[in-house]
């Protein structure tokens, strides 16, 4: 699902939380790569400027390594008491 705002900004839904550790197996073999980067071309694509993530909090360094800076935190709408870091990419 792809949605634009008046400020540049888009929302890619990727996948619930824990659902891309279902992929655990393929770490290493650039499939996060391959999603990210279709997410970032789309997010191009449709005019934005930015990315917001919201990221589970041990793959927060994967995506401060290509170029997102946390910007603040959110509740985890699945595991009550955690708080998922949100990072922005801008593009």
């Amino acid at each position: 699902m792809v949605s634009t705002s008046t400020f540049g900004s888009v929302r890619i839904w990727l996948a619930h939380e824990g659902e891309l550790d279902q992929l655990s197996d393929r770490r290493g073999t650039g499939v996060g790569s391959r999603l990210f980067g279709a997410a970032v071309e789309t997010a191009r694509n449709s005019g934005a400027n930015r990315l917001e993530i919201e990221a589970d909090p041990h793959a927060e360094g994967w995506y401060r390594d290509r170029g997102a800076e946390r910007i603040g935190e959110t509740p985890s709408g699945s595991i009550p008491d955690r708080m998922l870091p949100v990072l922005e990419l801008r593009l």
